[in-house]
């Protein structure tokens, strides 16, 4: 059963916002393949690593509340599971962040999309920073 019309708008920004937050993590990693100049081996690991921190592969509500906790302290289940969990209309485990949120007057969904703006602000600033000290070590390969 689809979801009510009151959800495809968050929806959708919760996607939009989903494919920002992993190009900007994405964005970090390219970085760093300037101080190890490799770019498989790290891929290869981040796309593993991503696969379980996001729920992708063991969804949330079927993990323990401790690992659970810490999963939610990265931005990880902005990816997979925050769109999910709107299109479901709120009904899986979310964040502890999104509650806080939530519980200032914020209706759940939207409380998502601000946690994932959120994000979305932390690793674009912490991508910018990286870029400053990155673009000092940059070597042109042959030339």
């Amino acid at each position: 059963m689809l979801p009510g019309a009151s959800f495809y708008l968050p929806f959708i920004c919760s996607v939009f916002l989903a494919f920002l937050v992993y190009f900007y993590i994405e964005y970090s990693i390219a970085q760093a393949v300037i101080f190890i100049q490799t770019y498989s081996a790290i891929r290869n690991m981040f796309m593993l690593f991503l696969s379980y921190t996001s729920g992708a592969v063991i969804p949330f509500p079927f993990m323990p509340e401790s690992l659970r906790f810490f999963l939610f302290s990265l931005p990880f289940h902005c990816i997979y599971a925050t769109p999910i969990n709107i299109f479901l209309k709120c009904k899986l485990v979310v964040s502890p962040y999104a509650k806080f949120i939530a519980s200032c007057g914020i209706p759940l969904q939207y409380a998502l999309i601000v946690e994932q703006f959120g994000w979305l602000v932390i690793l674009f600033t912490f991508g910018n920073i990286l870029w400053k000290y990155t673009s000092k070590k940059i070597m042109i390969q042959g030339g």
